[in-house]
């Protein structure tokens, strides 16, 4: 089955082992075929210094996190874009390896979805945000929508399409590293539309929204490298959560003006 797009790639850490497999077992279960890009792993890099060359001399984050993590992952994704552009496929679905499908996606038409893609002027399609309801706008097709942008609950980017065009766009704007990953794909100059209701979500989310049990293997990495990791403790006064490995000269609160958005967050100086 395709879904939609030409081609699927999934990015797995080497040492995520359990979710490599989750992926394998996902697409036999549900018929689609992928790729697998090995992704940048943090633990790594801690004692690089030219790896971390590759972020910004500012990089800007509504959340407040700066990590190498964050960096690692939004490598990653500029990694997969660069296997997409080499393979000259016209569409791809990038996926992150914690995903699982939901109740939607079993009666989804994806024949469909790639007429739709093959007719719409778009640059980024989002195939999942954090839970299955979604926020969106006007209803452009049976099943896409315009895309709500910079929608506070609703920054992921463990499911999403982009076509050539915009995907060679992202993989320029990535050499150095201004954003995460996710909101990055949202400070872009695309169009951007999304199915009705997620099609994928990551496997964390049930333990912060019913409190079930989660192997710890699919919880989130972003801040693996910061002291907060080490000692799960909230700093009221300082809420920003910065890589022990890769500690920036200087941090302050910025806005970021995105349409007619003004967002609040943080800048990081290297």
């Amino acid at each position: 089955m395709k879904l939609g797009v030409d081609k699927v790639y999934v990015i797995n850490l080497k040492r995520h082992k359990k979710r490599k497999q989750s992926i394998l077992d996902i697409s036999k279960d549900k018929g689609f075929e992928f790729e697998f890009v090995e992704g940048y792993d943090n633990q790594d890099y801690r004692d690089n210094p030219e790896f971390f060359k590759n972020i910004n001399n500012k990089f800007w984050d509504p959340a407040g996190r700066c990590t190498l993590a964050i960096l690692c992952c939004a490598m990653s994704h500029r990694k997969a874009y660069k296997a997409f552009l080499d393979s000259g496929a016209e569409t791809a679905l990038f996926l992150e390896d914690d995903v699982e499908t939901t109740k939607s996606f079993d009666g989804f038409d994806f024949k469909d979805m790639e007429v739709d893609l093959a007719s719409l002027d778009w640059g980024v399609c989002w195939y999942g945000k954090y839970t299955e309801k979604m926020v969106v706008r006007n209803k452009i097709t049976k099943q896409l929508h315009d895309y709500e942008y910079h929608h506070g609950g609703q920054y992921a980017g463990h499911a999403y399409a982009l076509n050539r065009k915009s995907a060679q766009w992202f993989y320029d704007n990535t050499e150095k590293i201004k954003y995460a990953a996710d909101v990055r794909l949202e400070f872009s100059p695309f169009k951007q539309i999304t199915v009705g209701k997620s099609l994928f979500i990551q496997k964390h989310i049930h333990q912060y929204i019913s409190g079930e049990d989660v192997d710890k293997e699919f919880m989130h990495f972003t801040l693996e490298d910061t002291s907060w990791w080490r000692d799960l403790k909230w700093d009221e006064n300082n809420p920003v959560h910065i890589s022990e490995y890769m500690i920036p000269k200087d941090y302050y609160r910025s806005k970021k003006g995105f349409k007619v958005k003004r967002l609040d967050g943080w800048e990081f100086l290297f």
